[in-house]
């Protein structure tokens, strides 16, 4: 029968981890005033819309509405209309246009919502970088780093009459988000690569994917293909390490996730969803026999599996094209 001590031990670990979360989100850690100040930004940014459309700004506001319109419609992306945006950031937009009525205020209140968020998001990784930082003043950090960057950054700027750089205007296809995407990926991809060092498993090589895949369906119209390729390019690595090998081979199937990029990108508009898994799957496939031919066999030093990633599952990528765009041919 466990002693008193003992009881109250167990009850305090059981305890920990929601105390923990109560002190995370405690008023002395600075999220709800970080959460309160950006509903403050994105609400007063929304009545400013209300009374006036910077005319500069319009071409871009278009675009976006006509893409989010687009596939609030169920319009198919690439024939019937074009996005403009990366293809996660026009969903990230989606749910707050639906819900705002679909109309012109409702992709600008949307996209200025988008970029704020990302400004305060960038800046928290910032100072989650910045180890010094304890944990619990993450949040004052990156409130302060954003005021410094976007309100104090700017006078001396405006004192010798250059245009300041950094600004919570949308602007044309929302460029200013893209500029943020490292800052907002950053920190999953060191712990990726941190916990990948550490642990030999292919846990980390998946988050690191996503990071990835993330980056490219943000970042442009055919990032849908690139990503999918790249998955099935990973996990079709990581099954045949394990079938072969026994194991997990962590390098491998990071090769492989780079052959379903470079399987699908001699033609990354024209595959199916299935036939881009195909594609990024036989890349990922081809790429660890020829990796181990090339070491074990020819005895040639390629460390990092340069020659199989990009020549081996280059010439399949380009014999690929045949097989999804019926205008390719071999001659």
């Amino acid at each position: 029968m466990p002693s008193a001590l003992e009881t109250y031990s167990n009850e305090a670990v059981r305890a920990a981890p929601s105390k923990a979360r109560e002190r995370a989100w405690s008023l002395g850690s600075g999220r709800w005033p970080l959460a309160a100040m950006i509903a403050l930004l994105v609400t007063s940014r929304g009545l400013t819309l209300l009374f006036d459309h910077s005319l500069h700004s319009i071409d871009g506001a278009m675009q976006t509405w006509f893409a989010l319109d687009g596939f609030a419609s169920g319009e198919r992306l690439g024939e019937e209309f074009q996005s403009y945006l990366g293809v996660s950031m026009m969903l990230a937009l989606l749910p707050s246009f639906v819900a705002l009525g679909q109309t012109l205020f409702a992709s600008t209140f949307s996209a200025y919502a988008a970029v704020i968020t990302g400004a305060f998001g960038a800046a928290y990784a910032i100072a989650w970088f910045i180890r010094v930082i304890p944990a619990g003043q993450r949040a004052w950090w990156a409130a302060l780093i954003v005021f410094a960057f976007y309100y104090l950054g700017r006078a001396p700027f405006d004192l010798i009459g250059f245009p300041y750089p950094a600004s919570f205007e949308p602007g044309v296809s929302l460029r200013p988000l893209r500029g943020l995407l490292p800052y907002l990926t950053l920190p999953a991809f060191v712990w990726a690569v941190r916990n990948a060092l550490r642990t030999k498993n292919a846990t980390p090589a998946l988050a690191l994917g996503g990071v990835a895949g993330v980056g490219l369906l943000w970042s442009n119209d055919a990032g849908i293909p690139l990503v999918i390729a790249m998955a099935g390019g990973l996990v079709a690595a990581m099954i045949l390490t394990r079938i072969w090998f026994g194991k997990t081979d962590l390098t491998m199937v990071l090769n492989g996730a780079l052959a379903g990029l470079v399987a699908i990108t001699a033609e990354p508009l024209t595959p199916s969803p299935v036939e881009a898994t195909l594609i990024g799957a036989v890349g990922g496939l081809l790429v660890v026999p020829s990796i181990v031919f090339l070491d074990t066999r020819l005895k040639i030093n390629d460390p990092v599996g340069a020659i199989s990633v990009h020549g081996i599952v280059g010439i399949w990528g380009l014999l690929a094209v045949c097989l999804t765009n019926a205008e390719a041919t071999l001659t």
